[in-house]
């Protein structure tokens, strides 16, 4: 099944009746779990040259696993013309949490700017109830602070939430 898979991906890449439609798509590629990350760099490559066909905007969920190496160093190696709106995922673990934003900020220094289109600070955490408004807030400001620091003051950094749970706070951060 993986071989087949693997084929009809190899065929679609240069499929003309795809066309850039949307403005961006969410993507995680297989096998991004801890502690297996099984992801490799050859899928990552052949995904985003078709994904390029659909976007120019890749949104991850978070850097475990490298998977955001990967997808930069796909757009890189192929000369892609697409961006990534980087996920930095928060969960219950603060460790977990402070190793997804140390994670973001050598990504951010070591690729192009143009390279990224924003940031999203957690996914959904608000209703996952792992993480209060207050500590999601303090999350952002951390990133917020660092993209000013390295001179990025334009840089879009927010969060993905449900919409019932977005509060003034929150839109203000």
């Amino acid at each position: 099944l993986h071989t087949a898979y693997r084929r009809q991906r190899q065929m679609c890449i240069r499929d003309s009746n795809l066309h850039n439609v949307f403005h961006g798509i969410s993507y995680a590629p297989r096998n991004v779990i801890e502690p297996m990350c099984g992801v490799n760099s050859r899928d990552v490559m052949l995904d985003l040259a078709l994904l390029s066909q659909l976007t120019t905007r890749v949104r991850t969920y978070g850097t475990q696993c490298n998977q955001a190496e990967h997808v930069l160093n796909a757009i890189q190696d192929l000369n892609l013309n697409m961006s990534l709106a980087l996920g930095v995922w928060i969960g219950p673990n603060d460790y977990s949490n402070w190793k997804q934003i140390n994670n973001m900020k050598l990504m951010l220094s070591a690729y192009p700017r143009e390279y990224f289109d924003s940031i999203y600070v957690g996914n959904e955490v608000l209703f996952r109830e792992e993480k209060s408004t207050e500590e999601l807030i303090s999350y952002i400001e951390e990133v917020k602070s660092f993209v000013n620091n390295i001179g990025y003051s334009d840089f879009p950094v927010g969060a993905s939430e449900i919409g019932a749970l977005i509060n003034p706070g929150l839109v203000e951060a």
